[in-house]
């Protein structure tokens, strides 16, 4: 249906009606008659007479076909759609398109319904009336504006503001829309110009053509600026959104009649972000909702109700991996100048937006909900014969107890598994026999589709272990990789278990994976790497755990798209995991297959300013002369020098005590979170010993590359010194406890509780003061630095 409105209450035809015509009206109000009214310029002004009016009221027959009406003299239309046909009793056939109808009440608060048609049903024209102009693209609008050629003049002129138009940079959302709307006044000045606009019925199409046009020419100086106002909250919808992408449309509530027309609509609403005006995307919006709105149900339409409607929103949000939600609902609600067709366009922009709050809102439960349904299908080894009975297989329990994180049911099933393998070996009359009897015993193992293993796999080529990485537990992965179960196996979309662990972000799982020598740098199907996907979903600590493996982590890897782990921080404005990367010399300057760096995916002027500055940097350094680097070098004693591999490692363990993160502590020394080392001597009690002791500080030494709790750096920092600087209690009462020093002293003499007092950890002091088992001795060393000040002194000025 073309877009057309006007206000009824101001239509000649209609005033007549109502005034002139009364008792007629009434009638028809009261007996819920339909009334079609011309639209305004086509009325011929003072030929109306009673004739015309009762053409254009009609009611519906008994027995007849409902697309037949009837009019008050008797003449006969057919609907079809939005099309009216006259029939019987018209002077001629004629198809005038129903513009929009309208609900009036009368003065007993009875309703009644009027149409708009674009034409009266018979009779002249207006010397003025047109065909009702079709504007729903920048394209239709700039045909209605410049399809004259002595209209060139003005489109110069108005392509000149645009051109001359600057965006100020950090401005508000108020001073963005008003520099936009003054650009317009001025644009509908200059168009107002050529006469044929100056009508009243083309004024509405005239603005609403200039918006479309304006705002399409500023699209790319203001709307980057619009994203990044709301770019803080886009990210942590982004977040939530990127770690759903996997839930069922079911789970939503979502009719089954309605999930065949999802990724039709998921077509549509990816367009969103390649319209440039907020009439295009307000059509995008309307076009997705249509999908749904006129889709045929069981032979018939049916009404979608808002109800239905909100949960297949909130999926296309979702799914749609569109990163500014916000930022174009700003754009749509702040930049629609002329407001024309505000009303028709009001609901579907509404229900996008509440269905991006219920993402935010409601992220906690969708976030918790259990999704073991989604990993108790049906492995694909079975027979086809037994595909009836295999939803109760053990292997199917196997799945389901996996996905439930029932460990001690899975370790049964393993156990039961392995026990009928024995017991079927032990029938044999001797393990090479190839007797009859053997041959069939081992014909019907060799044949059994339900044994239970950790290679068995479901309908998604997924292995237990896949299923234990993706909800994070780190017994079951234990268990399963004891028994067996290969950290290099691939679903059918090439996903490792250290991919869909850090797709979820499951930090210890990902390092109990790496310690299993997971392949860091596999890719899937579609060239993501395990860093692909913890940088697109915003897991910072897992794209820390990858970085710092000891294995080299591709952090340039590009996917099928060419997109980088850097592309995708900040395409959906992870800032904080951008920066960790830029510190690890990810690239700046890497162009995916739309030959976008990083730097333009951002949605965020925060991460675009920190690519900027990583740009300017590596651009700018100056390689410094030999003599020059020498003149700086600080000589240090061979006894205190590093090696470069603690060295690195030791900047590891202060970046993971600086983030607070305990897990990676552990990690980096092999601990695990139950044992207890009290101040263990770090040595082997001879080279060859296989006690549980030495075998931890060889796998402590193959991890940390001879890091210890008391390794310092070139000034005599030791981890207890950045754990008390930092006042991070956890971590200290962590390195204590497996034999850090207390009284250390680094190269200016400072002991850990000089740096506590300094930097004013109250909490931190306390603490330790009540805490005994800590071995903080109470003594107060001198501290060189400030005149002879004793650490009681520095606490006491806290």
């Amino acid at each position: 249906m073309a877009r057309y409105d006007e206000d009824l209450h101001e239509n000649p035809f209609f005033n007549t009606l109502v005034t002139k015509y009364n008792i007629m009206f009434s009638e028809a109000a009261e007996k819920k008659w339909m009334i079609f009214v011309p639209r305004a310029d086509t009325v011929p002004r003072l030929k109306l007479n009673k004739n015309d009016f009762e053409n254009h009221i009609f009611r519906q027959m008994a027995g007849d076909s409902p697309a037949t009406l009837v009019s008050c003299n008797g003449k006969v239309c057919a609907i079809s759609g939005d099309i009216m046909t006259t029939e019987q009793g018209y002077k001629e056939q004629r198809s005038v398109r129903i513009l929009f109808e309208e609900c009036f009440y009368n003065s007993r608060d009875e309703s009644y319904q009027v149409f708009c048609l674009e034409q009266p049903l018979e009779g002249t024209l207006t010397d003025d009336a047109g065909a009702v102009v079709r504007m729903e693209s920048l394209e239709d609008c700039c045909n209605y504006l410049w399809r004259d050629p002595v209209n060139d003049r003005v489109k110069k002129s108005v392509d000149s503001l645009l051109g001359f138009f600057k965006m100020e940079r950090g401005g508000s959302l108020r001073t963005s829309m008003d520099a936009a709307s003054a650009v317009y006044t001025r644009a509908i000045q200059e168009v107002l110009k050529i006469r044929r606009y100056q009508s009243m019925s083309q004024r509405n199409f005239c603005k609403l053509a200039v918006e479309t046009y304006v705002m399409a020419g500023l699209h790319k100086k203001i709307f980057k600026e619009i994203c990044f106002l709301v770019a803080h909250r886009d990210s942590t919808l982004n977040k939530i959104s990127r770690n759903l992408t996997d839930i069922p449309p079911e789970h939503l509530g979502i009719k089954a009649q309605f999930r065949l027309s999802l990724p039709q609509a998921k077509k549509v609403l990816c367009q969103l972000n390649q319209l440039p005006s907020p009439l295009e995307k307000m059509n995008c919006l309307k076009q997705c909702v249509s999908v749904f709105t006129k889709m045929p149900l069981e032979g018939h339409f049916d009404a979608l109700t808002a109800d239905e409607l909100l949960p297949i929103l909130v999926y296309l949000v979702i799914i749609s991996d569109i990163p500014n939600w916000h930022g174009n609902m700003a754009y749509i609600n702040n930049f629609h100048f002329s407001r024309i067709g505000v009303e028709e366009f009001a609901y579907n922009v509404t229900s996008f937006e509440a269905a991006v709050e219920y993402i935010s809102a409601e992220s906690s439960q969708l976030a918790s909900t259990d999704w073991s349904a989604m990993f108790t299908a049906v492995p694909r080894h079975y027979p086809s014969s037994n595909m009836a009975t295999e939803k109760d297989s053990p292997v199917s329990h196997f799945f389901k107890a996996v996905s439930e994180g029932d460990v001690e049911r899975v370790s049964t099933l393993l156990k039961q598994s392995e026990e009928e393998a024995r017991a079927a070996k032990d029938q044999l009359c001797h393990p090479l026999c190839n007797c009859q009897h053997c041959t069939a015993l081992e014909d019907r193992q060799m044949d059994d589709s339900h044994r239970v293993t950790v290679f068995s796999r479901d309908v998604d080529g997924r292995t237990a272990l896949h299923i234990a990485a993706r909800i994070g537990s780190t017994e079951l992965v234990s268990l399963l990789v004891e028994n067996g179960a290969l950290v290099t196996a691939t679903d059918h979309h090439g996903a490792t278990p250290l991919h869909l662990a850090c797709q979820k972000g499951h930090q210890k799982t990902v390092l109990l994976l790496l310690g299993e020598d997971s392949p860091v740098n596999a890719a899937d199907i579609r060239g993501n790497t395990c860093l692909h996907f913890a940088c697109s979903n915003g897991h910072k600590e897992c794209v820390k755990a990858l970085i710092f493996h000891k294995d080299h982590c591709d952090i340039n890897a590009a996917n099928g798209q060419g997109d980088t782990p850097l592309h995708n921080a900040a395409r959906w404005g992870y800032a904080n995991i951008v920066s960790l990367l830029l510190e690890h010399k990810a690239s700046t300057t890497i162009q995916n297959s739309r030959t976008e760096t990083p730097a333009q995916c951002a949605q965020s002027r925060k991460v675009q300013d920190l690519l900027f500055q990583a740009r300017r940097k590596s651009d700018g350094e100056l390689v410094r002369s030999v003599s020059m680097k020498m003149k700086r070098i600080q000589p240090r004693r061979k006894a205190d020098s590093l090696s470069d591999t603690t060295e690195r490692h030791l900047k590891k363990l202060f970046r993971a005590i600086s983030d607070d993160d305990a897990n990676f502590v552990r990690y980096l020394f092999g601990w695990s979170e139950e044992e207890e080392v009290d101040g263990h001597s770090g040595q082997l009690c001879h080279p060859l010993c296989v006690c549980e002791e030495c075998t931890r500080l060889r796998k402590t030494t193959a991890l940390g590359s001879n890091l210890t709790v008391n390794t310092s750096d070139g000034s005599g920092v030791t981890p207890v010194h950045r754990a008390a600087q930092l006042g991070r209690r956890r971590i200290m009462v962590l390195l204590v406890s497996h034999g850090a020093t207390m009284n250390c002293k680094t190269a200016d003499l400072l002991t850990p509780l000089h740096l506590a007092c300094q930097y004013n950890h109250k909490d931190f002091l306390c603490t330790f003061n009540e805490d005994t088992s800590l071995l903080w001795t109470p003594f107060f060393p001198q501290d060189p630095r400030t005149g002879g000040f004793t650490a009681d002194r520095e606490w006491s000025g806290c």
